[in-house]
């Protein structure tokens, strides 16, 4: 049996070929499917950690990206952190304002201040956290900086 390749065009400054066995394509039967990612399964842990928390935060950034497409109406909601009533919300460490937004599903915290920056010039960006050891809530930013709030819950 004879298998030759036959280019499908350029992708990303490569050429794109598939295998071809006489006139029929390979491949895309569900058993082929379900192999190929279980291979990928088995690949995955031979990749070092950083470089997986690398490609896990770019995947994670795209779908984000994806997300937010206006007509696709999946991105995130942006609300004040809850805090009980009557209590003031935690205060931004950058501006020292009550700028603070949380991304309801995935916890990312910003400030919603357009004139805030890190000391790199960034915007600020962190996450909500439980301390682990009263329970309380607080609030953990990219540079290392942590904020504990509210009563353990």
């Amino acid at each position: 049996m004879r298998l030759r390749y036959e280019s499908t065009g350029e992708r990303g400054g490569r050429t794109v070929r598939r295998v071809v066995k006489g006139d029929a394509q390979r491949g895309g039967s569900d058993a082929n499917t379900a192999a190929a990612l279980d291979s990928v399964v088995r690949l995955a842990h031979g990749v070092p950690d950083d470089v997986a928390r690398r490609a896990r935060a770019e995947l994670d950034r795209w779908v984000r990206q994806a997300r937010e497409v206006r007509d696709i109406g999946e991105s995130e909601k942006w609300i004040p952190i809850h805090v009980p009533k009557g209590a003031l919300p935690p205060a931004c460490p950058y501006c020292k304002t009550f700028s603070l937004r949380i991304a309801q599903d995935s916890g990312r915290v910003r400030c919603s201040n357009p004139r805030c920056e890190d000391e790199t010039g960034e915007r600020p960006r962190g996450r909500i956290a439980k301390n682990r050891l009263d329970g309380s809530a607080m609030l953990v930013w990219a540079d290392g900086r942590t904020i504990y709030y509210g009563e353990a819950g």
